[in-house]
């Protein structure tokens, strides 16, 4: 079974070994379709390619199949004649995105079951004062806004309306997005791609869009003021992080440092994500065991301050 995003990744990695066997990315796309046995948009695509489309232009006009900044490679690959660079780029995006999830799903499961199990937990007292059947129904019923507000999250992070970024602030989300925007421009600038488009499709590519931070960065460039001014605009970066980054681009190693940071920003993340996940079912229990003594306490006509006299004397 695939998960959400595998097909537009097999696309990719095809795209990507197909241009570097010598196809040009129209017969590409038409052995995709083949062995995937599609059409659609897909075989659409490939027919413009036929008509002397740009590549780049054929998949800016099929948003539902490829993002933006997927289009944005597209073209850089269409300059300089590195397609296969530039769909193995796209896909090796995917791929950590994809490794990242799939890190994060096995714990995931724990926490999952308890939220499921606090409802029957915390509604047990309607066993014997109500009834099994209004029990089961009253437990299910809690379970219906946890679906509703999964459904929700996922919808909004899907669109990227900005909603994840406000719950958890702008700095935090711009920190979890900084390994993918790191790694995009180090293997951008490392290909020869000039450091001003650079910034622009790695900024698509990791999800900071168009923001006036990006084009400060592109003037600072352009400017001749360095990469570490420029990449100062963005905020994205700490002082030590800007003088490495100013010292690597003197000695002319600026990709191998960008390199450096983008692998460390990556380790801060997993672990906050570890540190989130192995909180998380703690409080979990801590919720489930004050809701059970609340409704303990109310089934039996306690009062919160016998309750509390009552935890003291324990």
């Amino acid at each position: 079974m695939d998960l959400p995003g595998d097909r537009q990744l097999r696309l990719l990695r095809a795209l990507a070994n197909g241009t570097r066997a010598g196809m040009n990315p129209a017969k590409a796309l038409r052995g995709f379709c083949e062995r995937e046995k599609t059409g659609g948009d897909l075989a659409a695509a490939a027919a413009d390619l036929d008509a002397g489309v740009a590549v780049a232009e054929a998949l800016r006009r099929r948003p539902a199949l490829f993002s933006p900044w997927i289009a944005e490679l597209a073209a850089v690959g269409e300059a300089n004649g590195r397609f296969d660079e530039a769909f193995a780029l796209a896909a090796g995006i995917l791929e950590e995105r994809r490794s990242f999830l799939l890190k994060l799903a096995p714990r995931l499961a724990y926490p999952l079951l308890l939220l499921h199990v606090l409802p029957f937990a915390v509604n047990a007292p309607l066993i014997m004062s109500c009834g099994e059947r209004t029990y089961l129904l009253r437990s299910l019923a809690w379970l219906s806004p946890l679906y509703l507000a999964a459904a929700f999250f996922w919808d909004e992070a899907r669109k990227q309306t900005g909603l994840w970024k406000a719950l958890i602030g702008s700095r935090r989300w711009d920190a979890l997005r900084l390994p993918v925007f790191s790694s995009i421009l180090s293997r951008l600038t490392r290909s020869g791609l000039a450091l001003s488009k650079a910034l622009s499709v790695a900024a698509a590519a990791s999800g900071f869009g168009a923001r006036p931070e990006v084009d400060r960065a592109r003037e600072a460039v352009e400017a001749g003021r360095g990469a570490a001014e420029a990449l100062r605009n963005l905020a994205l970066f700490d002082d030590e992080e800007l003088a490495l980054l100013e010292s690597a681009e003197a000695s002319g190693r600026l990709p191998e440092e960008i390199d450096h940071l983008a692998e460390s920003a990556r380790e801060k993340k997993d672990a906050l994500a570890a540190t989130a996940l192995a909180v998380g079912p703690a409080l979990l229990l801590l919720l489930a065991a004050l809701l059970i003594a609340w409704k303990v306490s109310a089934f039996h006509g306690a009062r919160p301050e016998q309750l509390l006299e009552m935890m003291r004397r324990m």
